[in-house]
């Protein structure tokens, strides 16, 4: 059953139409009836419908008007024109817009009747054929997709030599695949997502685009297929006759092949290129080399296309980093923090420079960890360590990059550095440590005081308050209202937070001491500092 609107801005028209017609044993339905074709136009966007009975000449939005809209929004709705005699000159110029029908007024249910027939034979000889289109696309893809898979999987078997040679290029040669050249090489790409757990079906449908871009590149040169295994890895088999002069095309393909992935699919791809092969029986070693390249991602990062011919001898080449584990553990015992940043990152360049693979990169940093446990046991506090070490062994284990596992360890050798000041401090000077940490995980309280902080430490407040300003030069207050304003700075900078909330989110109870407070620290009132720093920031944000 079809959807029919009527349009017309007479209303005894429309009841009359609307009241008369058989509907049902015409197939049709009337879904509403509209006054003009703005009305209608509303009531389309919202509504479907497959037919438009619509009058010429109507207040707003006319039937031409109307018929023009539908043609280029809805194609699909077939439009029936109502027009009086003087009109319909005039009526038959909307051919342009596919006006299926043009029927003179006054129009009897008989006449009506019968056009209404005959669109809806058309209606579903369209149907139909719609149907019978999409019927032959799915039959074609899943032909196509069958096709892929065992394409896939031959080249696949011939690549790695799981299967013999002449049986991979039999069934091959039946579906019309035929490998004739004198040199091969094979090439693994690598989708580098951004995300740990990928959607599975989302990365089939990247792996799969990938492919055909790649395959659609090397059509373009006439030098290879591309396929995929069960994974979303992407392999090119690259033919040639002229091997010397292909090693730059090579190259110059998988650079294209990078960017226009890059471009349209926004994802980036490292690729691993093995060496050249005179026979398909040795396709293995192109294989496996092109496969081993791409485990230097986890060093070298995402992006990159790594050519065994040019790096084979650079390889996982050994290194020495006892020097940096001698400054590692002089930077822990002489407290110098911005050392690290400086050993660390040469230590990154040295593994990069070095090709070296995730394994040795591990075997490396838990040198520098044995390192600094040694000099725990120097000083008899191993057992403070060992509380915290399976936790960054872990982390460092499961790292996605090089980059990672660094940071893990460089985290771990600044806690380090924080357990031999401790342990290197005077019982007053832990006191205050102890103090400091306890005023920034609780400064929100607007109850903490000098009482609560000496509580928690279990010491007078005399005795407190004369060790906090020996070692800290300022009164605990002052140390606790500092903290405070620093939090409130960032709550003005990040947040819209009216002054009370931030008052009371910084242990305020009392918005107007907290103004007052704020100005005599900061120099301004809270209100005045946030619109500055909005104005700053805008400033900086203005494109020059």
């Amino acid at each position: 059953m079809y959807r029919i609107l009527l349009v017309d801005d007479e209303i005894l028209v429309r009841e009359a139409i609307r009241d008369n017609m058989d509907w049902k044993s015409l197939e049709y339905e009337l879904v509403g009836d509209c006054q003009n074709g703005k009305e209608a136009i509303e009531f389309i966007k919202s509504n479907e419908v497959d037919v438009v009975l619509t009058d010429i000449c109507m207040p707003f939005i006319d039937g031409m008007q109307l018929s023009k809209f539908l043609h280029n929004h809805y194609p699909d709705i077939a439009i029936i024109i109502l027009s009086g005699f003087s009109e319909f000159e005039y009526a038959k110029k909307a051919i342009k817009y596919n006006v299926e029908e043009y029927i003179l007024k006054p129009v009897t249910c008989i006449e009506l009747s019968e056009v209404l027939n005959k669109i809806h034979d058309k209606l579903d000889n369209y149907r139909n054929q719609v149907q019978k289109i999409d019927n032959m696309i799915k039959v074609y893809y899943q032909y196509n997709k069958n096709t892929e898979v065992i394409v896939g999987k031959l080249l696949v078997d011939l690549v790695n030599g799981e299967r013999p040679v002449r049986d991979c290029l039999q069934e091959l040669q039946e579906i019309g695949i035929v490998l004739q050249s004198d040199y091969y090489k094979v090439c693994a790409i690598e989708i580098d997502f951004d995300y740990i757990n990928e959607d599975r079906k989302e990365s089939n449908l990247i792996s799969f685009a990938v492919q055909n871009i790649s395959q659609e590149i090397l059509d373009n040169y006439k030098c290879g297929l591309s396929f995929r295994d069960n994974n979303t890895r992407i392999y090119l088999l690259l033919n040639t006759n002229k091997p010397k002069n292909f090693e730059k095309d090579c190259i110059d393909i998988i650079m294209e092949i990078k960017n226009k992935v890059q471009k349209y699919m926004k994802v980036l791809i490292s690729v691993g290129i093995g060496e050249f092969v005179s026979r398909l029986e040795d396709l293995k070693v192109s294989f496996e080399q092109a496969v081993y390249l791409l485990r230097f991602r986890y060093t070298l990062g995402k992006g990159i296309i790594l050519n065994y011919n040019t790096v084979k001898s650079k390889l996982n080449t050994p290194i020495i980093i006892e020097d940096e584990i001698n400054k590692i553990l002089l930077a822990i015992k002489s407290n110098n923090l911005q050392s690290f940043d400086e050993i660390f990152e040469g230590l990154f360049q040295k593994f990069k420079e070095a090709y070296i693979e995730k394994n040795y990169v591990l075997f490396y940093l838990q040198h520098i960890i044995r390192g600094i446990l040694e000099s725990f046991i120097e000083i008899n506090a191993e057992d403070i360590n060992s509380k915290m070490i399976n936790k960054y062994l872990d982390n460092m284990s499961n790292s996605l990059s090089c980059e990672e596992a660094i940071a893990t360890t460089k985290e771990f050798t600044n806690d380090s550095m924080k357990i031999f000041n401790y342990l290197g401090q005077s019982s007053s000077e832990k006191y205050v440590s102890f103090a400091n940490v306890y005023m920034r995980e609780n400064y929100a309280d607007s109850n903490m005081n000098l009482n609560s902080i000496c509580n928690y430490l279990n010491i007078s407040v005399s005795h407190f308050s004369k060790i906090f300003k020996e070692v800290t030069g300022f009164t605990f207050l002052e140390v606790l209202t500092q903290i405070r304003m620093e939090k409130a700075k960032e709550l003005l900078e990040e947040t819209n937070l009216k002054i009370y909330e931030i008052a009371e989110r910084v242990g305020f109870s009392d918005p107007h001491y907290f103004c007052i407070s704020f100005k005599k620290i900061i120099g301004m009132t809270p209100k005045t500092y946030a619109k500055e720093y909005t104005y700053e920031k805008s400033k900086k944000n203005t494109f020059r």
